[in-house]
């Protein structure tokens, strides 16, 4: 049985947009002339009478090197003092120059200090498996340093999808974080950025990546698994009713109502099903060849939230997207030298 206005459908997949749900933005580092610029800024409306007694003293000093001739520096041999207090006035000079400098130094390093110490503070949180990103969630805002490893575990519990009975993350205890770096926000709004790494010592119910169906028996045996599948992971009630067809010479599969549509598309390599709702494609699944010879379809996704958009609900992504991040490709890098490598098989001579 054909379904009414398939063949519109059909054209419509064909037509399907390669559009993913963004990433969001990533921001650069603060550049040493934006930020010198900056604390120049914050010194002037919050010390600005420190700032000012500093100038009035400092141009004294001048003026008095420029007409005490006590205070000159000898240019020549003929210019050195005669005697021992003439030589001590030009060494206090001298050490009081050195001590001017030193207090100047002493002073940037304090007001750097507190500018970046009021600066708002924000935290993106990594949950790898092996050497894939499942969670990521970044621009999180943060209270303080001391609550980046709780505060990163609350925050990966909250993105995972909606569950009855949240289940916990298991990690290993090497949790991993990096020194804060100074990004340039949105609005010229200066973020202390913080970055903390869980390696999953194990995939709870909700991350498993597990195998949804094979390609091979939808329609067939598997579509009760695929319908459970899309309505628990998607909130999709509509597909219990949702009659499925394969279409597009095999290539795709339609899940269709009167009223609501998707598809699943797979790729030329056979390597990929793209997961298409009203012609925008939200994800991908993997696809793996068994040694059955069947086709089979697993989850691979990942859950990714950037709050510096305004959308800020965690959405599935595809892996291989999320690692276009370049500090989620970093800290993979970091990750990959953890796992265990494979010894190469030695063949057996017969």
């Amino acid at each position: 049985m054909q379904f009414h206005g398939f063949n519109a459908m059909d054209n419509r997949i064909q037509q399907s947009s390669d559009k993913q749900w963004p990433l969001g933005p990533t921001f650069p580092a603060l550049q040493s002339r934006q930020r010198n610029k900056l604390i120049l800024k914050y010194a002037w409306q919050h010390q600005r009478l420190q700032i000012y007694v500093a100038i009035v003293f400092i141009t004294l000093v001048i003026t008095g090197t420029i007409f005490w001739s006590e205070l000159h520096f000898p240019a020549t041999a003929s210019d050195t003092p005669k005697g021992f207090i003439g030589w001590l006035i030009n060494a206090q000079s001298i050490l009081s120059f050195g001590t001017l400098l030193v207090a100047l130094f002493v002073w940037w390093g304090e007001t750097q200090e507190d500018w970046v110490n009021n600066l708002s503070k924000k935290l993106s949180v990594f949950f790898f498996f092996e050497d894939r990103p499942l969670i990521v969630c970044r621009y999180v805002w943060l209270a303080g340093a001391d609550e980046i490893r709780t505060w990163g575990q609350q925050v990966a519990k909250q993105a995972q999808p909606s569950s009855s009975n949240q289940p916990n993350l298991d990690f290993y205890p090497d949790v991993e974080t990096r020194e804060p770096i100074l990004l340039l926000g949105p609005k010229d709004e200066v973020w202390k950025h913080y970055s903390v790494c869980f390696r999953l010592s194990k995939l709870n119910s909700i991350l498993n990546e597990y195998a949804i169906f094979s390609w091979d028996n939808v329609p067939g045996n598997d579509e009760g698994r695929l319908k459970e599948f899309l309505e628990k992971r998607y909130n999709l009630d509509w597909v219990k009713n949702a009659k499925i067809q394969k279409i597009n010479k095999n290539k795709s599969i339609a899940v269709y109502t009167i009223d609501n549509f998707l598809s699943l598309n797979l790729n030329d390599e056979k390597t990929e099903v793209t997961f298409t709702i009203d012609n925008i494609s939200i994800n991908s699944l993997i696809a793996k060849k068994e040694k059955s010879d069947k086709l089979i379809i697993y989850f691979g996704c990942c859950r990714y939230q950037n709050l510096a958009e305004i959308q800020t609900d965690p959405k599935d992504i595809l892996q291989k997207e999320v690692g276009t991040v370049s500090e989620v490709a970093d800290w993979k890098a970091t990750v990959s030298q953890k796992l265990p490598r494979k010894s190469p098989e030695i063949k057996k001579k017969r």
